[in-house]
């Protein structure tokens, strides 16, 4: 481990949900009239162009429903000409995605759009002109207030009362009401997802479905939303909408539970994050077989790889391993940077809070630094979470020897190992200015045989105290866990300071310092 304390630039990686935008076809193994190379695939979802072009004055239109005649502004001309350029650019199709009341907080998430952008009339809106210039039209329904995904489809305020016979009949009529209107509106869509992402269920609570659950109102709630698309026009496509990209058992469990129970479909939708779905090489390998087990065609409706967050990562590692330095990923399980006291789990895994987030946390950790692998970029080391003193995907991971934190910290790290066997695993604190508590997370973390090789622990004057505080809590945890250890800055004013007591620990057991990004540019002695 020592031989780690020569220069070590750290790497933050988080795990963050981005919009994929582009959706294309795939090929099955019979032919198939939907999936001719004129009928192939190449689209964008321009949902939020409204809203862009509304907030730069370059749209007219319906604009912001909420604002009131007397003070809306002299009215702008809309200006559809970006619809012709992606058509020009190659595009044939275009996915527009419809919430119910947006401008409504559903009690678990603000509002979408306090201006109800995204409702079915600025759709209509959108969709009639995508559709006179010849390209096709996707719908999404959400069949909710706001974004629903995976990790949360709750059913929007308005139906709120609504449950069984009464739920499947407000879908049934909404839907077809919606899809009758858009036709009217010279807009009739192509094909339409009944639901978004809904490997989980839509409608919560009614229609959640847990891993191995009973699907049977979920079920119920779909074929309604079916039917109210076919009784407008048969010949509407209709797409489920999956979030498995390279999870076959879990595609195949869902298929399969779903056409047992009469659901009837035509085209096989999924999303594909590399941050939740594995590598290119699990997609592939899902789709492959998805092609060959069912008669329908396959789209990738939304898809990224790690988004800007692991390009830049990528390329910041690779720059950085050419000048010789060494490499610290920092894992923050979160849609959002982690720090001590925010722990907050992605939105994603919630449903799995008290099922199998282990296998999941060991899953996604094993495939984010397979990816660096890859690139060979092989991290150093890995940091399991950010500042976990308190814990870890809180609630669920709070510090305790009886609780779930050891396990999930561990198998985090067996992911990591298992991606790159030679890397070393560090664990974060902020607790320099608790002695006690630092030493009772390092009690923890060894009683649970959690496999580490360092600690990393931030230290913040205006938190944790002086510099003798900060020496005298390292040289208690060295009497009891002689570990090498290394600090985070993020107080330019001390670096030099903390230097000094890194390199002067006994044992040779100073790690190094890292600083964070908020003082790279301040100037350094």
């Amino acid at each position: 481990m020592n031989s780690l304390c020569s220069r070590t630039v750290i790497v933050f990686f988080f795990c963050l949900l981005l919009l994929g935008f582009c959706f294309h076809a795939l090929a099955g193994a019979e032919p198939n009239p939907l999936i001719e190379p004129d009928n192939f695939i190449i689209g964008a979802d321009v949902s939020s162009m409204q809203q862009y072009m509304m907030a730069r004055g370059r749209f007219g239109g319906l604009g912001a429903k909420a604002a009131p005649a007397e003070t809306q502004a002299e009215p702008v001309a809309p200006d559809w000409s970006w619809i012709d350029r992606l058509r020009e650019g190659g595009l044939n199709y275009i996915r527009l995605r419809t919430f119910i009341d947006p401008e409504v907080s559903n009690g678990h998430e603000r509002a979408y759009s306090t201006e109800g952008f995204c409702d079915l009339e600025h759709t209509i809106e959108v969709a009639r002109e995508v559709k006179a210039r010849g390209m096709r039209f996707l719908l999404n329904f959400h069949y909710s207030n706001t974004w629903a995904d995976p990790g949360k489809q709750w059913k929007p305020v308005a139906w709120k009362d609504l449950n069984g016979k009464a739920l499947e009949q407000k879908v049934y009529d909404y839907t077809r009401d919606a899809v009758q209107r858009l036709a009217n509106a010279g807009a009739k869509p192509d094909m339409v997802q009944v639901g978004n992402e809904i490997i989980n269920g839509m409608l919560w609570p009614d229609g959640r479905i847990e891993r191995y659950g009973d699907y049977t109102v979920f079920v119920n709630l779909l074929k309604a939303g079916i039917r109210g698309v076919r009784d407008v026009d048969p010949d509407i496509k209709i797409m489920l909408h999956l979030a498995l990209g390279g999870e076959n058992y879990r595609s195949r469990n869902f298929l399969d539970r779903v056409i047992t129970q009469g659901v009837e479909f035509d085209i096989i939708g999924q999303s594909y994050y590399a941050q939740w779905h594995g590598t290119m090489s699990d997609l592939r390998e899902n789709l492959v077989d998805l092609a060959t087990r069912y008669k329908q065609p396959i789209i990738v409706v939304e898809y990224g790889g790690f988004g800007n967050s692991i390009n830049n990562t990528l390329s910041l590692a690779r720059r950085a391993r050419d000048a010789g330095m060494k490499i610290m990923i920092v894992m923050h399980y979160s849609d959002e940077y982690t720090n001590l006291g925010r722990q907050i789990p992605p939105e994603e895994w919630k449903p799995r809070l008290e099922g199998d987030l282990e296998a999941t946390m060991f899953q996604y950790t094993r495939r984010v630094i397979a990816q660096f692998e890859e690139q060979d970029t092989p991290p150093d080391l890995v940091q399991i979470g950010n500042e976990i003193s308190d814990g870890i995907l809180l609630p669920k991971g709070v510090v305790d020897p009886e609780g779930d934190f050891g396990g999930l910290v561990r198998v985090g790290s067996a992911g990591a190992r298992e991606a790159s066997p030679d890397t070393n695993v560090i664990l974060s604190m902020a607790s320099v200015g608790n002695i006690e508590k630092s030493l009772e997370f390092l009690r923890v973390a060894t009683i649970t045989d959690i496999k580490f090789d360092a600690i990393a622990m931030s230290y913040n004057p205006s938190r944790d105290g002086s510099i003798d505080n900060l020496r005298r809590t390292l040289n208690a945890i060295i009497n009891q866990y002689p570990i090498p250890i290394a600090i985070a800055v993020d107080d330019a004013e001390v670096l030099n300071q903390v230097r000094s007591v890194v390199n002067g620990l006994p044992k040779g057991l100073g790690l190094g310092t890292v600083i964070s990004d908020s003082i790279i540019n301040s100037p350094l002695e």
